[in-house]
């Protein structure tokens, strides 16, 4: 789908601002990296999408801590944005990259069992 240029800004804006937000007023867990990932703003600038993900992995308490801080946030939100309208904030949770862990480790694993095979094939033709 392709974006205008004032979606593109919109986008950039919001994820500045939110990232800001969340560095000066988040209060996570020790330990725990939360990063503004993606923002997908609706073409009628309805609704913002922002895209989560933290490091080590997303828990119950970085989805309570948003569940209860929504308001603020769309607050903080609505100050700093001088647009109309100024769209709702919606939090996704992005996983991808646990994903892409597991599925990184299931590769090293399947390759870890192929050259233990390859081993034992050329240990039985040496004998």
């Amino acid at each position: 789908m392709k974006h205008s240029y004032r979606l593109e800004q919109i986008n950039s804006l919001i994820q500045k601002l939110i990232s800001d937000y969340l560095q000066k007023e988040g209060d996570f867990p020790p330990n725990y990296l939360v990063t503004v990932t993606k923002i997908e703003t609706s073409k009628d600038l309805g609704i913002a999408k922002v895209r989560i993900s933290s490091y080590p992995k997303i828990n119950d308490k970085i989805k309570l801590y948003f569940q209860k801080n929504i308001f603020a946030l769309q607050q903080a939100l609505n100050k700093k944005l001088n647009m109309y309208p100024i769209p709702k904030i919606k939090i996704i949770y992005d996983e991808s990259e646990e994903k892409a862990a597991r599925i990184e480790s299931l590769l090293n694993k399947i390759k870890k069992e192929k050259n233990g095979q390859n081993d034992e094939k050329k240990n039985l033709q040496e004998k």
